[in-house]
């Protein structure tokens, strides 16, 4: 995603980049996921090959809500701040930028919000896609800016649909930076959209089980959202 913004012209003033337990964990697992899809579909670029020679000051923290960060971000003057893939953001951080903070969600809003939306997704039987949308108090219920389905062929994969979930993400980011920058900032509300399957509360993480399920719904063609090749 930050590849992504950063080829479309949105330079960051600086990049928060959380180095803890739990965010190592998560890189592990996405990229193990991608692995399976080498060498016909390569990583993507670590943090320090994008901003390599552009002069962007990158920090870490030990957790993106700490006295560390808010101090960090307090330092600037900013207008607007944009998460990939972070912990929930508390009040502390909310009230920094001016215009405010907005998300990529990996799932589509607001039918799938909270952890691991493309897992449930599978399992409930909901349509993947990708939302941008406003922070708010609450999880993933914040104005949509952008949103978009995602498609997947029959005799997709896992990995595959972790692929295509990154680059739909990156490219739905870099269309709504491409909006606001150009004064068409125009949001829905989310309470204001159908919903396109049941309502489920927002959801927790999914545990192992729950994953290997997802997984195997998806490899034996059991989910309904695929189109034939």
């Amino acid at each position: 995603m930050l590849h992504q913004i950063i080829q479309e012209g949105h330079e960051p003033l600086v990049v928060i980049e959380e180095d803890s337990s739990l965010a190592q964990k998560n890189e592990l697992s996405l990229i193990n996921e991608l692995k399976c899809l080498e060498p016909r579909i390569p990583l993507p670029p670590s943090l320090q090959e994008i901003v390599a020679g552009r002069g962007i000051r990158c920090a870490k923290v030990t957790n993106h809500n700490d006295d560390v960060s808010q101090n960090l971000l307090n330092e600037l003057t900013l207008d607007l701040i944009v998460l990939g893939d972070t912990r929930i953001i508390r009040p502390n951080i909310l009230t920094i930028p001016r215009i405010g903070i907005i998300n990529v969600h990996p799932g589509y809003l607001p039918d799938v919000k909270g952890n691991n939306p493309y897992i449930w997704a599978l399992y409930h039987d909901l349509p993947q896609g990708c939302s941008v949308h406003f922070i708010d108090k609450d999880i993933d219920t914040g104005p949509l800016l952008l949103r978009e389905k995602i498609e997947l062929e029959q005799g997709s994969s896992f990995p595959l649909l972790m692929y295509a979930l990154i680059n739909s993400c990156a490219n739905l980011l870099a269309r709504a930076l491409n909006r606001m920058e150009k004064g068409n900032m125009e949001c829905q509300k989310q309470e204001d959209l159908e919903l396109t399957g049941p309502a489920y509360p927002t959801f927790p993480v999914a545990p192992p089980a729950i994953k290997e399920k997802a997984k195997l719904i998806l490899l034996e063609g059991r989910y309904k959202h695929l189109t034939k090749q």
